[in-house]
């Protein structure tokens, strides 16, 4: 029989990234400008990025550098060993993983229909936008039109303006940039994306022990087929997995 003729299931996980924040079990990273890269050499996992060499790519994307939780699933489950760590950065601070509890409460208590969408706009409003800051800045105001145009080939996004002066022409050259803060939250934002994909992959698990194809993955969600086209599993609601 041909997958395409299978009942397909969409399966996705219950109120992910509010969980998450809320359940989740790890603190997160407040780095500072006194935190550097160092070479790992072994030991406790603190909170912190570690770069690691792999060739797996879910849940981890192959090499590159990721947090202190997604460290700990994978060691546990051996997707990888301390070998494959190669270099840390250690958080100096943290912030305890309850530290939003009380907002979460707080919104489903008093904006209850609004609540899922009050904490996942908080949540995406933690990773910075680098283009909302954009500026510009005055490099050269010259009559000479060699130098103006060297300053323009010099700097990325530049450009000239041309204006004429009681009968001479001068040319006023400009540097686009982009400003951030150096402080923000993109490593809440970052550590709750790679828990997304450990709960993922926890899914991915589950599917597989009862014998599931899965057909693809979808952010928070996996579509699958079963043998004789029946979900194996008890529900609750007729929506939710019992016990999962």
């Amino acid at each position: 029989e041909l997958e395409e003729d299978k009942i397909i299931y969409s399966i996705d996980i219950n109120k992910c990234r509010k969980n998450i924040l809320y359940y989740g079990k790890f603190d997160y990273c407040v780095f500072t400008v006194f935190d550097k890269v160092d070479e790992f050499k072994g030991g406790r996992i603190h909170p912190g990025l570690y770069y690691v060499e792999t060739d797996n790519y879910f849940p981890l994307r192959g090499n590159g550098w990721y947090y202190h939780n997604m460290i700990c699933y994978c060691l546990e489950n051996n997707i990888i060993n301390l070998d494959n760590i190669k270099y840390i950065i250690k958080s100096s601070l943290t912030i305890k993983k309850n530290y939003y509890n009380k907002f979460i409460d707080y919104c489903y208590n008093n904006i209850k229909d609004y609540s899922k969408l009050a904490i996942n706009s908080m949540i995406g409003n933690f990773k910075p936008n680098l283009n909302k800051r954009e500026k510009w800045i005055s490099k050269t105001f010259s009559s000479n039109s060699c130098e103006a145009f060297n300053t323009y080939l010099s700097y990325n996004g530049c450009f000239i303006n041309v204006m004429n002066i009681n009968n001479t022409r001068y040319y006023h050259t400009f540097e686009k940039v982009y400003n951030t803060n150096l402080e923000n939250q993109s490593p809440i934002y970052n550590q709750i994306l790679q828990q997304e994909q450990i709960e993922l992959h926890k899914l991915e698990q589950l599917i597989k022990a009862h014998k599931g194809v899965i057909l693809d993955y979808n952010t928070d969600a996996i579509n699958c087929v079963f043998e004789g086209d029946k979900i194996p599993f008890e529900l609750v609601d007729e929506i939710q997995l019992n016990g999962h």
